[in-house]
Order: structure tokens, then C-alpha cells, then sequence
């Protein structure tokens, strides 16, 4: 059953999961042996696309 503490709470966690991946994932990808720029750019690409 939802209610707004619910719903708060799971919208919190959304948001840290978000904010841990687009730091993480290009830090994984630059130590993979991709400049940290681009890597970072194409994470925020990726992130941005479905919304269009």
C-alpha cells in the first residue's frame, strides 16, 4: 500500500541511485582506459536521450 512517507522515501532513493551512477559509471569507464570527459558526456548523453 502506498501513502506519501512511501512515496517520498522510494522518490530519495531514486534520486541517490541517479546521482551514484552518473558519478560511478564514468569513473569505471575512464579506469577501462576512456578519457574521463567524454566518458562523463556520453553518461549524461545516455541519461538525457530517453527523455526526448
Amino acid at each position: 500500500m502506498s501513502n506519501v512517507k512511501v512515496e517520498v522515501v522510494a522518490g530519495i532513493t531514486t534520486f541517490l541511485a541517479m546521482s551514484y551512477i552518473i558519478i560511478v559509471n564514468p569513473v569505471i569507464l575512464h579506469n577501462a582506459g576512456l578519457p574521463l570527459g567524454p566518458a562523463m558526456v556520453q553518461q549524461l548523453w545516455l541519461l538525457l536521450l530517453p527523455q526526448f
